[in-house]
């Protein structure tokens, strides 16, 4: 009879944990399988029926994000791979759980209108991009792969909240920006995308991160989640009027605006079933070769002194959560 009631006693315990969990989820703007599942209220109905609450905290970077989960004041961040493996290489205890989209033209450099004809001619400009960031990373190859010197123009770190009122005031000739700021900059063309960085073998993607200490002891908070992104994916496959009704009012932006974001144009948004594919985080029992990105990252941070040390590749597969 002791055991019994042992036994239940345990299961209610268990339940009232769950029940009084508060999961606090880090976010950016930027239109993603992330932001929707949040717009269109498919994280809360999946977290609903595991009966745990959440809140959003919205931050400017990838590098905010990571001085969030620094103190433990999210347990769930979305963010690009460069601030990702900047946290985790210095001991952040985070690790990837989803991919959720491959960057086309969500972020890139731009110039003012008619004021460049190529990019060889932004020597001696000033380009601004948040430093530790994706961009930032995405600038340096963009130079690296054209050719030019950093030292060959002048790189000024703006966050990414500041970059539309500096390029308003004509403070930078250039910047390296994501979306949603990136439609905010007025008179703008294209020099180079994140695509061109794809085409060249460069491969940039935004990822759900996780605390490790919360993922060991919440594994089925992350399965709601993951169901949660993929009825997302589905839904802006299979309504993109509806996906970009629920951007729009969720950024507040132009319906046009909403629906482009939400195009492959801009990214190309993976499902869960796209994650576990070898080329990106393959499975459990058959680990992904995204690891190598991570650790080319990690790489070139080094080389830019933005990283002390740089761990061996096969470390870098720690870094990802099944």
């Amino acid at each position: 009879m002791k055991k019994v009631i042992l036994f239940f006693a345990l299961i209610i315990g268990t339940i009232w944990n769950l029940n009084a969990l508060e999961v606090k989820v880090g976010n950016q703007n930027i239109v993603s399988n992330n932001s929707l599942a949040i717009a269109k209220g498919f994280l809360k109905e999946e977290f609903d029926k595991i009966g745990v609450t959440f809140k959003v905290l919205n931050f400017d970077s990838g590098k905010d994000m990571n001085a969030a989960f620094a103190s433990k004041s999210i347990d769930f961040g979305f963010l690009g791979t460069t601030p990702f493996v900047i946290g985790a290489v210095n001991g952040l205890n985070t690790g990837i759980v989803y991919l959720d989209f491959i960057a086309q033209e969500t972020e890139g450099l731009v110039g003012r209108k008619g004021k460049f004809k190529n990019i060889a001619e932004i020597k001696g400009k000033k380009i601004a991009v948040p430093f530790g960031t994706s961009a930032h990373y995405a600038l340096l190859q963009t130079l690296k792969i054209n050719n030019i010197s950093p030292k060959e123009v002048s790189i000024i770190d703006i966050p990414a909240g500041n970059i539309l009122a500096a390029w308003d005031r004509g403070d930078v000739d250039l910047a390296f920006i994501w979306e949603l700021t990136l439609s905010s900059l007025k008179n703008k063309e294209f020099l180079f995308s994140d695509k061109d960085l794809a085409d060249k073998g460069v491969i940039l993607a935004d990822v759900l991160a996780v605390r490790k200490e919360f993922a060991g002891a919440n594994s089925k908070v992350i399965e709601a989640y993951k169901r949660a992104l993929d009825r997302a994916y589905e839904f802006r496959l299979s309504d993109p009027k509806g996906a970009a009704e629920s951007i729009s009012k969720f950024f507040s932006i132009p319906l046009s605006d909403a629906s482009l974001q939400l195009s492959e144009r801009i990214a190309k948004p993976l499902s869960v079933k796209d994650n576990a594919e070898s080329r990106l985080l393959g499975t459990k029992d058959k680990k992904g070769e995204f690891y190598k990105n991570l650790y080319s990252v990690a790489e070139f941070l080094k080389e830019q002194k933005l990283l002390r040390k740089l761990p061996p590749v096969d470390s870098f597969k720690d870094f990802i959560i099944y």
